[in-house]
């Protein structure tokens, strides 16, 4: 029964992935990890008609189909990611034009800058690959390289869009949502105003009680 509700999650947050315009068409993939068996979309399916009869079953250790159909040509990233990071139980690849955009003025620098507080904590370090080619090994080790860091949760790539990983459906399709608004700031910024590292330290430091600190003087 939950592992049905889960299941049922992933089909209700990929089709708001569609309405939301974060991808269209037939592309994109969505997974789920229950146990030992992976539930990921098929390829040629658009993520707002999925069902839970119809998603690709494969087996968690080896990456092996092991019901349903062909499973999207993206699989081994989805694979390579849980291989990586025991924790995560859901992962979203999706090409919102935010990313596409931020991925493009980004590059050749390798990290997104970021902008707002909520970002950087709901996201950790997001960080980018290059551009290979689709459901190629080289596109799903790098991807799988960046998420070895345990401060990774979100890589952009490069030309191509977004994945996301969790430990939750709702934590992934969050972060998806926390991603898409931190690209489009850097897309009108452009890197005037990013946060670093000392301020985010800085800001999570500050008491939540006690009188605020006396005001800045003005130049």
């Amino acid at each position: 029964m939950e592992t049905q509700k889960e299941l049922e999650l992933l089909l209700v947050r990929a089709a708001q992935c569609v309405q939301r315009g974060f991808v269209g068409g037939t592309s994109g993939n969505v997974s789920l990890r229950l146990g030992d068996r992976i539930f990921i979309s098929p390829t040629g399916e658009r993520l707002d008609e999925l069902t839970a009869e119809g998603m690709t079953v494969l087996n968690a250790a080896d990456g092996a189909v092991l019901s349903g159909p062909a499973p999207s040509k993206e699989w081994r990233m989805h694979w390579e990611i849980y291989q990586t990071r025991p924790e995560v139980r859901a992962v979203f690849h999706l090409h919102p034009l935010d990313c596409i955009a931020a991925s493009i003025l980004l590059w050749p620098e390798r990290e997104l800058p970021l902008y707002a507080p909520a970002h950087g904590i709901k996201l950790g370090r997001v960080r980018l690959v290059g551009l290979y080619r689709a459901g190629s090994e080289a596109l799903a080790q790098s991807t799988a390289a960046e998420f070895a860091r345990q401060d990774v949760n979100a890589v952009l790539l490069h030309r191509h869009g977004c994945i996301v990983a969790a430990p939750t459906v709702n934590a992934a399709y969050g972060k998806t949502e926390y991603l898409i608004e931190a690209c489009r700031l850097h897309t009108l910024l452009r890197g005037a105003g990013a946060m670093s590292p000392d301020a985010f330290q800085q800001y999570r430091a500050q008491p939540l009680t006690g009188p605020a600190p006396a005001a800045e003087k003005e130049e």
